[in-house]
C-alpha cells in the first residue's frame, strides 16, 4: 500500500475523503512536481524571475508594479505547464512524427512564447522606468 493510503486512512483503516481544495492543491502540487522534471526550462524561467525580483525589490517598486510582474511570472509559469500538458497529450494521441502530433507541439511553444515575451515586455518596461528616475 503505498504511503498516501496510509495517511488517508482512519484509526480503523477506513479511506476518508479529502476536501475537494485540499485534494486540488494535491493535484496542483503534483503537476508542479512533473512540470519540474520533465521540462527544464521552468528553471531557466525561475532563475529570471529571481533576478527581476531581486530588481524590483532594489529599485523599490511600489504595489501597482509587482501586481505586472506578479502577474507576467504567474503567465509564464502557467503557460509553460500548459506547454508540458499539451505536449504529453500530443505524444501520447499522436506518437512519432504525425502532422497533427507536430501542430499542437508547435502551436503550444509558439503561445508560450507569446507569453514570455509579453511578460518580457512588462518586466523591461517597469524596470525601465523606475531606472530611468533613478538617473534624473
Amino acid at each position: 500500500m503505498r504511503l498516501l493510503d496510509h495517511a488517508r486512512r482512519g484509526v480503523r483503516g477506513a479511506v476518508r475523503r479529502r476536501a475537494l481544495w485540499h485534494q486540488r492543491l494535491i493535484e496542483a502540487e503534483g503537476g508542479f512536481r512533473i512540470g519540474l522534471r520533465t521540462s527544464s526550462i521552468l528553471y531557466v524561467h525561475a532563475f529570471v524571475a529571481c533576478l527581476i525580483i531581486v530588481s524590483g525589490a532594489v529599485l523599490g517598486l511600489p504595489p501597482s508594479d509587482w501586481l505586472w510582474i506578479g502577474m507576467g511570472i504567474a503567465a509564464v509559469i502557467a503557460a509553460e505547464l500548459f506547454n508540458a500538458a499539451l505536449q504529453v497529450l500530443a505524444n501520447e494521441l499522436a506518437p512519432g512524427v504525425s502532422e497533427a502530433g507536430r501542430q499542437v507541439r508547435r502551436l503550444s511553444t509558439a503561445a508560450t512564447l507569446t507569453t514570455v515575451l509579453a511578460a518580457l515586455v512588462i518586466a523591461v518596461t517597469v524596470l525601465a522606468r523606475h531606472v530611468g528616475e533613478l538617473t534624473r
